[in-house]
């Protein structure tokens, strides 16, 4: 067999003990807590109810609920990594469980007085791996040391696998609901996220190799190097990659919150989630079309629609830098974004504090901004927003930020100047605080309470009020998650009568009306940016 690439319709997954990976099953701590309030309990109902849950994914509305994704014969199947996943995670569980029981014990015993001696109280698996404080208000808080858990062998880099499989066109099975099995048509191998392989099989995408070569390095069992080498073509992708020239910026739009900005010598990727195969549809524009070195990718935030370890696995070897929002240590609901990339093969990662600043060329300027909103009111601080100076073009990334306090974006309008173009998300009326957060927290809230947190960016009135006090030329609703490709992460099923298609419409209809263009985004293609 010739030198080939890997096929641009193979999907390289990223798997703990079965599961598509996300930043809470990464994060140790968090994998922990997963584990025990979540993965666990929901496979116990479909092991003792199957029917149930098949007939729950008859409705449509279900995709992203409670319910595993599978047939009644796969039963067997989910005991077995039921017991398999008992077997190899059971010390991360006993320590995340061991965390809550401390969190428990601290407030109903730490009142003021000294902390020193509650250490030799705190559960055995947690010595030297947690800080016991208190805040201005002399309340108990903890936190987890979380770069020596890295460290451990609590990391969960033993239970990390990768799943390769070719993309059949079918939705993929929800990423929180329901794990990846061993099937005919599915190579699981057990290899760390931060083992050079994956950065190898990564660039056989742009840059071919020997298949045999490859599947003897992977470790791919003999009986399945006639599948792996099936996912594998002579034939070059086909990529659009030249580069814009002279003072020229050229904004490309991949679908949800991914967009590509660049210039002769500049390239930045915001929340590279794209799709993988190209179409005449909605994916005009794909995975292949990224250049061969990416600058700066730019996270917004920790949710998986943003933040993709696939995706950012599939860049592996082609970054300069990652930047991330800084986290809040305190909060066992916000992992570190810099330790779960470094966790992911890359070295060059970079926190960011709100209105940190990167020079780019020729007097460019990248600032993390303030993102208010889409948490739940959690205290969450790894959340930031973008604004660029590029080439004399002026553009503002607002993620899925809301409006609660107007005010804030008079101030940004102070420091940011004239704004060209501004993208902003509408996704008004998400889910509830417990269905993202709920394995975190050690007392569940009420259902009016949790109905009343949700995690939600702007209605069209916050939206205009935003664009009243930034002033934009043009403006741009995104990542409302409708492309076919990213059903899987959101589990969004929106019709015209949809609360969030009826308020982007009225913010579009707005800004027309106002003499500001705009559009709400669906799909790939290039952007005018003024």
């Amino acid at each position: 067999m010739p030198d080939s690439y890997l096929r641009s319709d193979t999907l390289v997954e990223p798997l703990q003990c079965g599961w598509y990976a996300w930043a809470h099953t990464i994060a140790p701590v968090q994998y922990g807590f997963n584990l025990s309030q979540s993965q666990l309990p929901l496979l116990s109902t479909f092991v003792a109810n199957p029917s149930a849950h098949e007939a729950a994914h008859e409705d449509a509305g279900n995709i992203s609920g409670p319910f595993v994704n599978l047939a009644s014969d796969a039963v067997p199947a989910v005991q077995a990594l039921m017991a398999a996943t008992t077997q190899k995670c059971q010390p991360i569980i006993d320590f995340s469980e061991a965390v809550h029981k401390f969190e428990k014990h601290l407030r109903t015993t730490a009142l003021g007085f000294s902390l020193d001696p509650t250490y030799t109280q705190a559960p055995p698996a947690l010595a030297g791996f947690v800080e016991a404080s208190y805040d201005l208000h002399n309340r108990p808080q903890l936190r987890v040391l979380e770069e020596l858990l890295y460290r451990s062998p609590l990391s969960g880099a033993s239970t990390q696998q990768m799943s390769l499989v070719k993309e059949s066109g079918k939705t993929r099975r929800f990423f929180l609901n329901t794990p990846r099995l061993p099937s005919p048509g599915r190579i699981i191998l057990d290899i760390p996220f931060n083992d050079p392989r994956w950065e190898k099989l990564a660039k056989s995408r742009i840059v071919p190799v020997s298949v045999p070569d490859l599947a003897e390095e992977l470790g791919v069992p003999q009986e399945q190097r006639e599948l792996f080498g099936s996912l594998f073509s002579p034939e070059p992708p086909q990529r659009n990659i030249e580069r814009p020239q002279g003072d020229a910026v050229r904004v490309r739009y991949f679908g949800h919150a991914c967009i590509l900005i660049e210039s002769a010598d500049t390239s930045i990727l915001v929340d590279g989630v794209f799709a993988s195969i190209r179409d005449e549809g909605a994916a005009k524009l794909t995975f292949d079309d990224l250049p061969d070195h990416i600058d700066y990718v730019f996270l917004t935030h920790a949710h998986a629609d943003h933040f993709s370890m696939e995706n950012l696995l599939k860049l592996r070897g082609r970054v300069g830098t990652v930047l991330v929002p800084r986290n809040n240590p305190i909060n066992l609901a916000d992992p570190s974004m810099r330790l779960i990339v470094r966790a992911l093969g890359f070295t060059d990662v970079r926190a960011m504090d709100q209105f940190d600043e990167i020079a780019l060329p020729r007097g460019g300027r990248l600032m993390s901004l303030p993102f208010l909103g889409e948490h739940s009111d959690l205290t969450i601080h790894s959340k930031h927003t973008l604004h660029l100076s590029l080439n004399g073009r002026s553009l503002l990334f607002l993620a899925d930020s809301a409006c609660a306090d107007p005010v804030l974006y008079d101030r940004v309008s102070e420091v940011i100047g004239p704004v060209d173009a501004m993208f902003i998300g509408m996704e008004c009326d998400g889910a509830p605080l417990t269905w993202l957060y709920g394995h975190c927290l050690t007392n569940r809230p009420s259902r009016k309470m949790d109905d009343s947190r949700k995690l939600s960016g702007c209605n069209a009135e916050q939206a205009w009020t935003i664009t009243k006090a930034v002033a934009p030329k043009r403006t741009y609703v995104y990542a409302m998650g409708q492309e076919p490709w990213m059903t899987f992460l959101m589990g969004l099923a929106y019709t015209p009568q949809s609360i969030q298609i009826t308020e982007s419409d009225d913010f579009v209809a707005r800004c027309n009306d106002g003499g500001i263009p705009s559009e709400r985004l669906f799909g790939a293609k290039e952007l005018s940016v003024g």
